[in-house]
């Protein structure tokens, strides 16, 4: 599936997202930041194998460099597994219509 990362993430006003740097936030960085995820290692559901590290690495550098990214269904699994235990509804919804939405 072909994502658009460059998507602005918005509130429930409607108005975009900003950091604290005041750049807004976008869908690149909220599956960085869950494919960068690390959790209590006692929740199994979310340890990571070393070949999952990897791919989430390559995953986000490709995220890193590109304004559309082409996904496989069990690389979009494995970011929403980790969105839903590190983001508020806000975030989680809003980046799993895209993923399921956001094709070319």
């Amino acid at each position: 599936m072909t994502i658009k990362t460059s998507i602005v993430m918005n509130g429930y006003d409607g108005k975009p997202i900003k950091g604290e740097d005041k750049k807004e936030l976008l869908l690149k960085t909220v599956l960085i930041n869950a494919l960068n995820f690390s959790s209590d290692p006692q929740d199994k559901k979310l340890t990571s194998t070393a070949e999952q590290k990897v791919r989430a690495y390559d995953l986000s550098i490709m995220l890193m460099k590109n304004k559309e990214v082409e996904l496989k269904s069990e690389d979009i699994v494995y970011i929403k597994t980790r969105l839903g235990k590190m983001y508020t509804p806000l975030i989680f919804g809003q980046t799993i219509k895209l993923l399921e939405d956001n094709k070319k």
